[in-house]
């Protein structure tokens, strides 16, 4: 694993220059992004009038299973993109993938992955009121559907996305830590392939702002986290548990509950080339980063 820090310019959060070999990773070359509009774009898809758009209703599953079954996959040269314009409460979450037919957080919902789209939230903001947990301290179970978390975004498989701009607001109002809702994260991100995640406005979530790890599959690669404001949280800034080229800059980070960054990975992670830089705003309750071995 090689992870390449520098200081940040702003904001007094000091990073020095370091690299850490773990068991298990390799040693690659530093890899810089580009960001750019694309030349051209393909078919551009809105939500139908009749998913609510006003943050009143409840829309995860309106909105996964339309991006599911009424979008589709634009081309490298030309990317399709979904434009979402408004307010959509998610309290189980967008999906933009799904690799079972029996997902819980999602029942019904259509087995798919996006590739070669733009997921442009610039005049949108996804968000969820109901801090239910799956179970209270009794273990009794509330909310079955959130026995695997709550992420307001989560993507499965797919390549080639972009996601640009948007408020992403959960219910952790004060940034405190809940065992019963660790995985209540902002960006979830199992084995996508190409994803940049571009000037986001996240906050309120329960557990990390962005959390990288793998599908049955793949990890995920050549990720970038560029931009944008990530404040309040109840855990990690960003976790970093199996993915392959991670640029991530420019992102101001406050009020993060535990690590800003965050390394452990299972048996089939790891990391490989990492580049953190010109990021800005506050380290970790807990500390900067946490960098485990395979286990």
């Amino acid at each position: 694993m090689r992870i390449h820090l520098n200081s940040s310019r702003r904001a007094g959060l000091v990073i020095a220059l370091a690299a850490a070999l773990l068991a298990g990773s390799t040693v690659s070359g530093i890899v810089r992004h580009a960001i750019g509009a694309p030349a051209a774009t393909g078919t551009v898809f809105t939500p139908p009038a009749g998913i609510d758009r006003t943050g009143t209703t409840d829309v995860s599953d309106a909105l996964s299973n339309w991006i599911g079954t009424s979008t589709s996959d634009g081309t490298a040269a030309t990317p399709n993109v979904i434009d979402l314009d408004g307010i959509f409460r998610v309290e189980y979450g967008l999906a933009i993938g799904n690799i079972s037919a029996h997902d819980i957080s999602h029942p019904g919902l259509t087995v798919f992955a996006r590739s070669h789209i733009i997921l442009d939230l610039t005049d949108a903001t996804l968000v969820q009121k109901d801090p239910t947990p799956f179970s209270n301290v009794n273990k009794v179970i509330i909310e079955p559907r959130k026995r695997y978390g709550a992420p307001v975004i989560k993507i499965v498989g797919g390549n080639d996305i972009r996601i640009i701009g948007g408020n992403l607001v959960s219910t952790n109002t004060l940034g405190h830590y809940s065992l019963a809702r660790e995985p209540w994260h902002g960006v979830t991100v199992v084995g996508t392939l190409g994803l940049q995640l571009i000037g986001l406005h996240i906050q309120g979530v329960w557990g990390d702002f962005v959390y990288l790890n793998h599908n049955p599959t793949r990890r995920s690669s050549d990720v970038l986290i560029a931009g944008g404001l990530f404040e309040r949280n109840g855990r990690q800034g960003i976790t970093l548990n199996a993915v392959d080229t991670l640029e991530i800059r420019g992102v101001e980070f406050r009020n993060v509950q535990r690590m800003l960054f965050d390394h452990e990975p299972d048996a089939r992670g790891g990391t490989t080339n990492v580049y953190i830089h010109d990021n800005f705003g506050d380290s970790g309750g807990l500390g900067y980063m946490n960098l485990r071995p395979l286990t």
